[in-house]
């Protein structure tokens, strides 16, 4: 059974792999239809600048291209996702392709036992086991038996040749059994059973350690995921500051298009990276709240 629940964990974080993947592309997607549309926008724009002699039709192309460009990224994504889920429904068995998947709620369960955990104290158990075995193999062992029966001859010999009549007869007794061979190998058992006694009980330290160190490292990447977010959105702020600002430069033509560009990809980007880290931060907290 705990060896049951160590393969099931490893399922678990397979499919964590999986899901948290799907919500990271499918964030990205929404960011770069985002940034289509606003391509979309300013190619419409830029072929209004076309007819008014602002711009080169060079520039409106050069618009273009980026948006085809960007497209050509979208359907690449698409696809992507859409083998993710089929991963996914694959793992759980259900058809998941076109299901909505909800940002998981992430309760941290302090009375959770971990898997390994379990697995270690059900092997002491059987070692500790093994070892009462062993030592009540090496005792003897008694057995009270009872036997009567009614008829002739009787129980007593001498008697029955003098007298056939029929009669009551029993026979009651101890039987022992001692398996003396078991003898000479009860002390080398018993050491091998004492080392792999300690030798579990050293894997458990070792896990002990390095879960700690792990826990350790986890909730201070949780710190500084945290720390990196509150940033983010102000980071996302500016680059649209600036990206809108470029677009009124562009329809003045004091900005080339490959400035325009610069600045709703960096904004993009922005945005991006903090889709990245917001669902970095989720999975974190996921596998740190699995592990209590």
């Amino acid at each position: 059974m705990a060896q049951a629940d160590v393969e099931m964990r490893q399922l678990e974080d397979r499919v964590d792999q999986i899901y948290f993947g799907i919500l990271l592309l499918e964030e990205q997607n929404l960011q770069l239809q985002s940034h289509i549309e606003l391509l979309q926008s300013n190619l419409e724009r830029a072929k209004v600048l076309v007819n008014n002699e602002v711009i080169l039709t060079s520039d409106a192309n050069a618009v273009e291209a980026e948006l085809l460009t960007v497209q050509q990224r979208q359907l690449q994504l698409i696809y992507g996702l859409k083998t993710y889920r089929q991963m996914l429904s694959l793992l759980c068995g259900k058809n998941l392709e076109n299901e909505k998947l909800e940002e998981p709620e992430l309760k941290e369960d302090p009375m959770q036992v971990r898997p390994m955990k379990n697995l270690f104290a059900t092997q002491k158990e059987a070692l500790a086991v093994k070892r009462k075995a062993l030592t009540a193999f090496t005792m003897p062992r008694f057995a009270a038996f009872a036997q009567g029966w009614y008829g002739y001859p009787k129980l007593n010999m001498f008697e029955s040749m003098k007298n056939t009549d029929l009669g009551f007869s029993a026979v009651v007794g101890v039987q022992m059994r001692w398996d003396i061979g078991s003898l000479y190998t009860l002390k080398n058992d018993r050491k091998k059973i004492d080392l792999a006694t300690q030798q579990l009980a050293l894997q458990e330290n070792v896990f002990d350690f390095n879960d700690s160190l792990q826990m350790t490292q986890d909730e201070l990447e949780v710190q500084r995921l945290r720390d990196v977010m509150k940033g983010d959105q102000h980071i996302v702020d500016l680059r649209t500051n600036v990206r809108q600002a470029a677009e009124v430069q562009f329809e003045n033509g004091t900005i080339t298009t490959s400035d325009l560009l610069k600045s709703m990809n960096e904004e993009t980007q922005a945005r991006c990276e903090m889709a990245l880290h917001n669902v970095e931060l989720q999975k974190k907290i996921c596998e740190i709240s699995r592990k209590k």
